[in-house]
């Protein structure tokens, strides 16, 4: 298994991000059960340009010599934030009340084409990708503690 040298980036709730090379990331999460999750449902937005692409099914890699946590490789995604991380100066958070209609459409969007569900509608959950020239809004957290597929809703009430 070759090792990738890799940068640590961000980490989020339930993932850890890592730059593995130019346009490409490897998202790390605390089990295979919640990267398999996410893999599912970025993997399904992305069809619908409304996630990055995912480059990798769920595995695990050698960063800098040590054997990641489970994961997949995506495509990366450029923050919102002015700043790094999940930054909350007034400049970022003016940046997320002028997007705010922005993630509720994508989010929207998310839901009615493809049955994934996010609440968390915050600037550290979206950025931009470009595709064919363009530059497009996309979300970027499908971990399970913030989306969940319509599916997963109507059994809880069957």
């Amino acid at each position: 298994m070759p090792t990738l040298t890799a940068k640590y980036v961000d980490n989020g709730t339930g993932s850890t991000f890592y730059r593995i090379g130019k346009g490409r990331g490897f998202k790390e999460f605390i089990d295979k059960w919640d990267a398999e999750y996410a893999h599912k449902a970025q993997s399904l937005c992305a069809e619908f340009d409304l996630a990055p692409q995912v480059y990798s099914d769920v595995g695990r890699i050698k960063i800098n010599g040590e054997l990641s946590g489970w994961g997949y490789v995506t495509q990366i995604a450029r923050l919102l934030n002015k700043h790094e991380g999940n930054c909350t100066c007034e400049e970022c958070d003016e940046l997320e009340d002028k997007w705010i209609n922005d993630f509720i459409y994508v989010a929207q969007m998310m839901e009615e084409t493809c049955g994934v569900v996010t609440e968390d509608l915050h600037k550290g959950n979206f950025g931009f990708i470009k595709k064919d020239g363009v530059t497009q809004l996309v979300c970027i957290d499908f971990g399970s503690e913030s989306t969940h597929f319509i599916d997963e809703e109507d059994e809880c009430y069957a």
